[in-house]
């Protein structure tokens, strides 16, 4: 049979019943799974679902595992911390604005992936592929919070608009700092103590933990997510460099390595 995907979402992300199906008729088990920390060598393939299938053909593969990803839209709503954060006044009218702006927000469909990825385990080795489909970013009528209501403050014809952005902006760069600096920390202190990171003798296997890391525990690596979420995997490849060499010349202070990460 055939191994042709019809797109049901976007260009890319199908949903998990087709996928399922896609599967199931090249006689390949689909198995969602958490995480893939047990895998120890992950090829990233940059080729098509379809592909991927025929992929799996030739590997003569029974099992397939794969995992979607999706955007939480409690991040994207006006919440009394964004009021807070921001420090103004509320009157009935700019409530209104929020709760309907909110409403907005909770019109779309955040039951809508924005990345799949598929991986199997062949040969001492697991392959894998993601699709990406990053749909939120596609929506003009969503922004940051913050920036949000900013916005509407703005357009509500209020004077002080101009000192209530520089002054959030300063804010978040002194916070965004702050976060950086802890989570380089954090990700420092780990990999130190990490006794499967110490076995990375060379930097293929460097560069296979630091993708498998940012699969089972992105929160480690936030210091290398740009401003759309994605994840900028060389920034994180040169890091985990710099923290192995530091490693192996002995140097053991985590404050002072997490200063040499970019």
């Amino acid at each position: 049979m055939s191994s042709h995907i019809e797109k049901q979402w976007g260009d890319y992300v199908i949903s998990e019943e087709k996928l399922r199906e896609v599967f199931s008729s090249n006689n390949v088990i689909p198995i969602r799974y958490l995480n893939n920390e047990n895998c120890r060598r992950p090829f990233v393939l940059d080729i098509s679902l379809d592909e991927f299938v025929e992929f799996i053909k030739i590997k003569n593969v029974g099992i397939v595992f794969y995992k979607y990803f999706f955007y939480d839209f409690e991040k994207y709503l006006i919440t009394e911390e964004t009021i807070d954060s921001i420090d103004i006044e509320l009157d009935d009218e700019l409530k209104a604005r929020i709760e309907k702006y909110n409403d907005g927000i909770r019109s779309y469909d955040f039951d809508r992936p924005y990345r799949l990825t598929c991986l199997i385990e062949c040969e001492n080795s697991c392959y894998s592929i993601n699709i990406e489909e990053k749909w939120i970013e596609e929506q003009e009528r969503i922004n940051e919070p913050e920036i949000a209501l900013i916005s509407m403050v703005n357009s509500y014809g209020t004077d002080d608009t101009d000192e209530i952005y520089n002054r959030y902006l300063s804010e978040q760069t002194e916070k965004l700092n702050a976060l950086l600096a802890e989570s380089k920390r954090k990700l420092v202190e780990f990999l130190l103590s990490d006794s499967k990171f110490k076995m990375c003798t060379n930097q293929s296997l460097r560069n296979s933990y630091a993708l498998t890391l940012e699969e089972s525990n992105p929160d480690l690596v936030a210091a290398f997510y740009n401003k759309n979420g994605r994840y900028e995997v060389h920034r994180a490849y040169s890091a985990f460099e710099i923290v192995y060499k530091c490693m192996k010349s002995g140097l053991t202070d985590v404050d002072e390595i997490a200063n040499y990460i970019g």
